[in-house]
């Protein structure tokens, strides 16, 4: 419960903690992609997860939906709150790379606001 209040209340994810087995890719499993590419396919999945998490909210309300291996069972505000979180650390780690291979490109980064409106980031309550 601690971690989940840390994690999920106060947006703090501890750096450097590694991805669970079951997370983590699959060499192989997707043919070779162009960032744009890549940038479409994710788009599409995120919507696609969008769409079952407001079937799920519609169906089950405020009640628990799913089992998150380390958290335990979650809302779907949670969830959501969670894939933000989860996501921008891996955006993070894309402009990491990106600085690397072209360190003079201008990021173009959406301001946090217009980002939280577009996942559907509840508010910092956690009983949102």
């Amino acid at each position: 419960r601690a971690l989940e209040l840390m994690v999920l209340s106060f947006a703090y994810v501890p750096e450097g903690t590694p991805a669970l087995e079951e997370t983590t890719p699959v060499e192989g499993v997707l043919p070779p992609m162009s960032g744009r590419e890549l940038g479409r396919v994710l788009c599409a999945e995120m919507d696609a997860m969008d769409a079952v998490l407001d079937r799920c909210r519609g169906r089950f309300g405020m009640e628990r939906v799913a089992v998150h291996p380390i958290f335990g069972a979650l809302r779907v505000d949670q969830w959501r709150r969670w894939i933000a979180l989860e996501s921008g650390s891996h955006l993070r780690q894309m402009e990491r790379v990106r600085t690397l291979v072209a360190p003079h490109a201008e990021p173009k980064r959406p301001p946090r606001a217009v980002l939280a409106k577009e996942l559907h980031i509840p508010a910092q309550s956690p009983f949102a």
